[in-house]
């Protein structure tokens, strides 16, 4: 529910502030969300993280493929919007098994949320240094 909501609500607030501005917003709030995951200690704070993490999620999906439209233009879409999607699926890979390491070491995932948190704030700063999604001048040529 809150992954197709997050799409709906992604794609609308990216048409009024910009795909970069909410990519950036998207990492932060991910960022704060998953360092207080191991505040979260009853089911209404647990399921109010999944909950923002789903929208976050869902936003993310539909912000992506318009940002690297925009920063790329049309012509080589496919191709670089696998290698986008690429890099999501390999850290949706990594990102569990890096999860199950940490705890296997330390019995509690507190220390998982803190690097996905640190990964989250180092995909934001990326993101700052995009100027815009202005499209290149002959994408529409393309």
């Amino acid at each position: 529910i809150f992954n197709t909501l997050g799409r709906f609500v992604g794609g609308t607030v990216s048409d009024k502030i910009g795909r970069v501005n909410l990519m950036r917003i998207i990492f932060l709030i991910q960022a704060i969300n998953m360092f207080m995951f191991s505040k979260f200690i009853n089911i209404p704070m647990l399921a109010t993280g999944v909950a923002v993490a789903g929208i976050c999620y869902g936003a993310a999906f539909s912000v992506f493929p318009a940002t690297i439209s925009d920063l790329y233009g049309a012509k080589h879409f496919g191709v670089n919007y696998g290698l986008i999607f690429t890099g999501w699926g390999v850290g949706g890979v990594i990102g569990p098994m890096m999860a199950a390491f940490i705890f296997d070491a330390t019995k509690t995932y507190n220390a998982s949320y803190f690097v996905a948190s640190v990964l989250l704030v180092i995909s934001a700063l990326v993101a700052f240094t995009f100027s815009g999604t202005k499209k290149p001048s002959n994408a529409l040529q393309e």
